[in-house]
Formats: structure tokens, sequence, C-alpha cells
């Protein structure tokens, strides 16, 4: 008969960022009439991470003028958004990806140059 010994090392716990759902509601509402490129594509992303974590209902898609509009729902209020589906590239899926880092690390004074070029009181 064999015997074995082994060293099994301790689990690390992951601290995973919490997800501050006002905030990133904040930045999703301050974008309502975003109108430059980069707002658009923005807008979208958070729109998806909302409807990852269930704050907003996909109610359906639309096509207006060759381009598509997702239009959600907030799951609490059932306030309706409209939100522009851009085509994104890999290169804007990744600046995008480290903007949404930052907003969930907390470090939204860096994104306020995409919210509001003109300031953050221009879309208040």
């Amino acid at each position: 008969m064999a015997q074995w010994r082994t060293r099994r090392p301790l689990p690390t716990t992951q601290k995973v960022a919490p997800f501050d759902r006002e905030t990133v509601l904040a930045f999703f509402r301050r974008l309502e009439k975003a109108e430059t490129p980069e707002q658009i594509q923005f807008r979208f992303v958070l729109a998806l991470l909302l409807w990852r974590k269930k704050a907003l209902k996909l109610a359906d898609t639309i096509t207006e003028a060759d381009r598509e509009i997702w239009r959600f729902t907030q799951a609490q209020t059932q306030d309706a958004h409209h939100v522009v589906r851009p085509d994104l590239d890999e290169e804007q899926m990744e600046r995008l990806s480290r903007q949404l880092e930052q907003l969930l690390a907390g470090q939204s004074g860096e994104l306020e140059a995409i919210v509001s070029p003109a300031g953050p009181e221009a879309l208040e």
C-alpha cells in the first residue's frame, strides 16, 4: 500500500471591487444626450454593464437611419432609455474597457472629460 503526502497552498482570496450601481447609473444618465462618438460608445458599454447587473432590462431594438437603437427600461423605476449601438473595433473596445475599469475603481474624476468635454456642469 502506498501513501502520498502533499502540501496544498492556502487559497487566496480575490478581492472583487464592489459594484456601485448608483454611480454607474449616474454616469449613464449624464450621457443621455451623448453627442460625441466617445460618449455614445461609453454609454453603450455602461448600458451593457447595467443590463448584465439587471439594473436595466432590454425592451427591444429598432433601426433608424442605418443605426441600431436598443431600448432599455430601468428595473426599479421603469424609466425608458434609448441607447445607440455603435460599431466598435478592437482599439475602441480596449479603450472603453480601461475607462470602465477606472469608473469601477472609483476614479471617476478622470472620466469627466468623456462625460462632459465642456465641464462637469454642462450635462447636469
